[in-house]
């Protein structure tokens, strides 16, 4: 019986990332084509103009926002149990650009065979610096690190340039996607660094309803194409909130792993469901 061959995505990857470049290129063109033209005369009148309105409407000065979250997790993959898990978030929308940091972790034990084994301690944490070109376009810098001690990683550390591109953005609806080069450094237990180029493709939802909760959706795939399939990492998230009081908020989040090659002692496929209560800020 003859093994069925896995199929491969390089060449959808690459028409992907084509496809996303010519439309920046695009925007990029049709923004600077879009420019009126002025005369001397008429731009510093403009100019004088927009001084004296934007002094009359002062901006107010940018400020952080974002919540702490304390709850269990549910956890599906080495053993079912439930987890202590702590989160932060924070988003600093500034003047154009935004900045987003946040981290997270998590420990359990478990009794098996009346001994108390750890099955699950690890941290993560990140940040991304954003800003936009156009309406549609922005440039995105990431770094996302974890280190976890049952998946035997010392310190994994993926660093990334991504251009991004704004499906949808209003008021309460956004549906974004980044394509970009990355470099990826980690560490396993009992093993020597690894270095490797690779490239980040992700998604980002977001929708708040009238009455306040909200819902959010995130995927992230890192594949290394040197040693595609069997190195990659799919990652995804949903994620709903409901505010229970202008502070506090219940947060249900259910997360989605996939690793190549599979860790010791762990299934390639995990999941993760967080029930917690939010403070928000």
């Amino acid at each position: 019986m003859t093994q069925k061959k896995p199929r491969n995505y390089f060449w959808h990857a690459a028409i992907a990332v084509f496809t996303l470049t010519v439309t920046c290129i695009s925007e990029i063109a049709l923004a600077s084509e879009t420019q009126p033209l002025t005369s001397p005369g008429e731009t510093t009148s403009k100019t004088q103009n927009a001084t004296q309105i934007q002094k009359t409407n002062a901006v107010p000065k940018p400020t952080w926002h974002g919540f702490v979250n304390l709850g269990l997790t549910l956890y599906s993959g080495y053993r079912d149990a439930y987890i202590s898990s702590v989160s932060v978030s924070a988003t600093h929308k500034r003047a154009v650009d935004t900045i987003r940091l946040s981290v997270n972790g998590g420990y359990g034990e478990a009794k098996i065979r009346s001994e108390s084994v750890t099955i699950a301690k690890h941290i993560r944490g990140g940040g991304s610096y954003e800003h936009p070109i156009n309406q549609k376009l922005y440039v995105s810098m990431e770094t996302q690190g974890e280190s976890d001690y049952i998946l035997g990683i010392d310190y994994r550390v993926v660093s990334s340039v991504s251009f991004g591109y704004k499906f949808i953005s209003t008021t309460n609806l956004s549906l974004s996607a980044e394509v970009g080069p990355t470099l990826a450094i980690e560490k396993f237990q009992h093993g020597d660094d690894n270095v490797y180029p690779t490239i980040y493709l992700g998604e980002r939802f977001d929708y708040v309803f009238p009455k306040g909760p909200r819902i959010c959706q995130r995927v992230a795939w890192i594949p290394d194409f040197q040693n595609w399939p069997d190195r990659q990492s799919l990652r995804s998230e949903v994620g709903v909130q409901t505010p229970l009081t202008s502070k506090f908020a219940l947060r249900v989040v259910f997360e989605h792993s996939y690793e190549n090659p599979t860790p010791r002692h762990r299934n390639a496929h995990e999941a993760r469901l967080t029930t917690g209560l939010s403070y928000t800020f």
